[in-house]
């Protein structure tokens, strides 16, 4: 009976036939792989002679849509040198040495650690990478410790195992894909429709935690942490548009962790201006102010404007004029070019506008709101932002209510605009200050035409975010 092929012919074999069956020659597949000058490694490999590195054979893998195969094999090539070089170790008839007797005894005290029963209740808890882990660490142990022959029977175990660290992190590519990805959610977020974002936030968040429970270098965990942050921010905010506040209330303290972790004041202050908008349109115009005036103190200069548009909108609503005029000036002191980063949309001269719209309304100024959300609106024109131009209708509604002589019919027109630029997405914060804006009105003015057709409108929007 012929014998088994060994794992390394095994992988040869098989990374040949998945290369010719992609019509690649080993250059091309190199190429692919990102690595054009690595044809070697891949004629080495297929000749039996030694297999891909780790990282190496993620990017083959991938190039060849071998779905893991690749790297399994791999993997198990090196298992097999690993269990040839302990049997080649094994101890001999004479008496061993002090130097081999002291790594033996190690392997032993590892060996009853963890037949321990707290390490076995660890264990449990354990997932597969750490067990992997584990059993990796055993074995080169018992391969390069046995090999030193020097009273220090750990130097190359330690050598070995800090290698295989540096093998454990990522691809690079993977990390750059999670990096565009963010960047791509940053620049359309605000021009696509709520719900069709949930699957694919919550995709990306499950995958970089899916990559924080492995083994990664403390710099890749920190880029992972940062993203993983992210994710959690833009579920949250996804979450507070769509009126699931509990959703909401859950990823905020994790973006909020992860970007004390990770250093991020941009991610931290965005979490606080999310934080603010749970506050605020919950009614809780104090805790709201307090938490974006506290946020300013330390605030990264992208988010800073923000912030102090947030304070200032809350200020006013808590009728503290001086501090929200206060806040005003400091948000138009610092107001930003537009630039796509991960975090709310950059407060500009539109946004800018738009805050103060806001922020007069509810200091009693119509003339000065009507101004400000005119230029907002016309900065507005042709973006596809959505929620920023009912945001804007809303104020400019507000405006016409807030004068000497309140204009309802205007304020009826500038609430249906509002409904009518997010078309039935459920936008939260756009509905309930038109449903908000309605009772007032149809209290005063319920027999005026306008008034009622808001109302009509409005009943076809309530259900998506106030149900």
């Amino acid at each position: 009976m012929d014998a088994a092929p060994s794992p390394l012919a095994q992988l040869g074999a098989e990374l040949c036939r998945r290369r010719t069956d992609a019509g690649l020659t080993q250059d091309a597949l190199a190429t692919a792989a990102g690595f054009p000058k690595a044809r070697s490694a891949i004629s080495r490999c297929e000749r039996e002679k030694e297999p891909l590195s780790d990282r190496f054979a993620q990017l083959v893998d991938e190039a060849l849509g071998a779905g893991g195969e690749i790297v399994r094999l791999c993997r198990v090539v090196e298992a097999e040198k690993l269990r040839q070089a302990a049997d080649k170790l094994s101890p001999a008839a004479s008496p061993p040495t002090l130097s081999e007797r002291q790594p033996t005894s190690a392997i032993a005290t590892l060996d009853r650690l963890d037949q321990s029963p707290g390490f076995q209740a660890l264990s449990e808890e354990r997932s597969p990478a750490a067990e992997e882990d584990t059993t990796d660490r055993r074995q080169l142990l018992q391969t390069g410790g046995l090999a030193t022959g020097f009273i220090f029977a750990t130097g190359a175990s330690a050598s070995a195992l800090s290698e295989r660290l540096a093998r454990a992190d990522p691809i690079p590519k993977t990390l750059r894909e999670i990096g565009v990805d963010l960047r791509r959610i940053a620049e359309t977020y605000n021009t696509t429709p709520r719900l069709a974002l949930v699957p694919h936030l919550e995709a990306g968040w499950i995958r970089v935690q899916k990559l924080l429970d492995t083994r990664v270098s403390p710099q890749v965990r920190r880029q992972l942490t940062g993203q993983a942050g992210w994710y959690s921010y833009y579920i949250a905010t996804l979450a507070f548009d769509l009126g699931q506040d509990s959703v909401a209330h859950a990823h905020l303290p994790i973006a909020a962790h992860h970007a004390e972790e990770a250093g991020d004041r941009l991610l931290a202050g965005s979490v606080a201006s999310m934080e603010w908008a749970l506050a605020h349109f919950g009614g809780d115009y104090i805790g709201a102010m307090n938490i974006a005036a506290s946020a300013r103190a330390n605030a990264d200069p992208y988010i800073f404007p923000t912030l102090a548009a947030n304070e200032a909108q809350s200020a006013a609503k808590a009728r503290r004029p001086t501090q929200a005029r206060s806040a005003l000036e400091d948000m138009w002191d610092h107001i930003l070019v537009d630039v796509a980063v991960p975090g709310p949309l950059t407060l500009d001269e539109q946004n800018a506008h738009a805050a103060s719209a806001s922020v007069y309304a509810a200091l009693g100024d119509g003339v000065a709101a009507e101004s400000h959300a005119r230029n907002s609106l016309r900065l507005l024109a042709g973006t596809g932002q959505f929620g920023e131009m009912g945001g804007t209708y809303n104020a400019l509604a507000r405006s016409f209510l807030r004068r000497k002589n309140p204009d309802p019919e205007q304020a009826a027109d500038a609430a249906g605009r509002a409904l009518g630029a997010i078309e039935h997405r459920p936008v939260r914060w756009v509905i309930r200050p038109v449903d908000d804006l309605w009772q007032r009105m149809n209290a005063g003015w319920g027999t005026l035409p306008a008034v009622a057709e808001l109302g009509h409108q409005l009943a076809l929007h309530r259900s998506a975010a106030l149900g």
